[in-house]
């Protein structure tokens, strides 16, 4: 008698065979059986087509308009989490197309993962390579930290650069011992190197600046480090939904034109950035989720660390909110590292687990010196 051989390439196609068989006694579809009584005629592989294009509408949608357009800045603040409900009642269409519905599947999934999401594969991570010279940044906003501290996250990476916003409180001789640092409003350079000169962004105010630009030495050369906090939309949101005067026409009419100046801050911000002759270090609030218009904007003229470097989904936002759900965690990426092409990130990271508002936001970036130009002449040879 032969013996029976047992292989995982064996295996594998009796598993997904029988995989829909398991779905079905599972008492989280079962439910399903009562929402779609007449699912043996559903044309699930449509369905999953349509949810796809769905899914490409939406994404085109909030990249294209986002905060231009106020539906479309009230969709870019739905947690992505939303978003992929519809895929989880497709599921149920496993029971009834079979394991080839995996495909569809997988295929929307990506959409949603990498276009409503944010997933970032990290492809420009890398270690720094043979003698290059590396910054590390690290941003945060603690206004409302909950009492959570971020030390142990400062002591685990020791940044060379930290940038706070809304830093209320008054500063005490042992929090930045050790480092440079230089106060100007609610905005706070912690460096390791000496910091020459601070001052705000010349027309970037809304409701009050919205950065302030930092000159620091960085082994004899000027370097800007721009900290930003652009103010919160929860303004025009409690604004737009408050009942009884102004009438409801007014209040619209109040939401647009604070979007509309959210907007002009972004682009001005930016052309700001693209402009700046020096190397640049941008970091802090922006309140502007990766999905949405200025991100694009703002990321088509300086280079978005974690986009390039980062893993995962970064979401910074809410690790704490008493008003927001965050049961499921964090949901939206508002704090952000930029560069522009002096710098090259090789690894960015959002902070983890700590139940402050806003988590703190690392960037490690490896100095790219442009290449050389000729001196210019001197005063005798002109």
């Amino acid at each position: 008698m032969r013996e029976a051989r047992f292989s995982t390439a064996s295996a594998l196609p009796l598993a997904l065979r029988r995989f829909p068989f398991y779905l079905s006694r599972s008492r989280f579809f079962s439910c399903f059986s009562a929402v779609l009584p007449y699912s043996a005629s559903i044309n699930w592989y449509r369905f999953a087509r349509l949810y796809t294009l769905f899914l490409v509408v939406l994404i085109v949608l909030l990249r294209l308009k986002g905060e231009n357009w106020w539906p479309s800045s009230f969709l870019i603040f739905i947690p992505p989490q939303v978003w992929l409900l519809p895929w989880f009642a497709l599921l149920y269409g496993l029971k009834k197309a079979g394991p080839r519905f995996l495909l569809p599947l997988g295929a929307a999934l990506v959409v949603w993962a990498f276009g409503i999401a944010g997933f970032s594969l990290g492809l420009g991570a890398r270690s720094p390579g043979e003698g290059a010279e590396t910054l590390t940044v690290v941003t945060n906003n603690v206004g409302e930290h909950n009492g959570q501290s971020i030390r142990p996250f400062i002591k685990a990476h020791q940044p060379d650069l930290i940038l706070y916003q809304e830093y209320i409180r008054k500063p005490q001789p042992t929090d930045f011992e050790g480092y440079h640092s230089r106060v100007y409003g609610t905005h706070v350079l912690v460096s390791r190197y000496p910091i020459l000169d601070v001052k705000t962004i010349p027309g970037a105010v809304w409701r009050r600046s919205a950065g302030v630009v930092f000159t620091i030495d960085w082994k004899g050369r000027p370097i800007h480090v721009y900290s930003i906090h652009i103010p919160t939309a929860r303004v025009e949101y409690t604004q737009l939904w408050k009942k009884g005067r102004p009438t409801w026409r007014q209040r619209l009419r109040f939401y647009r034109d604070a979007m509309a100046k959210r907007v002009a801050i972004g682009e001005k911000l930016a052309q700001t950035f693209a402009e700046d002759p020096l190397p640049v270090i941008v970091a802090g609030d922006f309140n502007m989720p990766s999905t949405g218009y200025l991100h694009r904007y703002i990321a088509s003229r300086v280079t978005d660390a974690f986009s390039v470097a980062g893993r995962g989904f970064g979401y910074t936002f809410p690790g704490y909110d008493p008003y927001l759900p965050t049961w499921f965690g964090t949901w939206l990426r508002l704090d952000y590292i930029f560069t522009n092409n002096s710098w090259r990130p090789i690894a960015a990271k959002a902070e983890k687990g700590r139940a402050s508002q806003h988590r703190a936001t690392l960037a490690v970036l490896e100095w790219t010196p442009p290449p050389s130009s000729p001196a210019p002449p001197l005063e005798q040879d002109r």
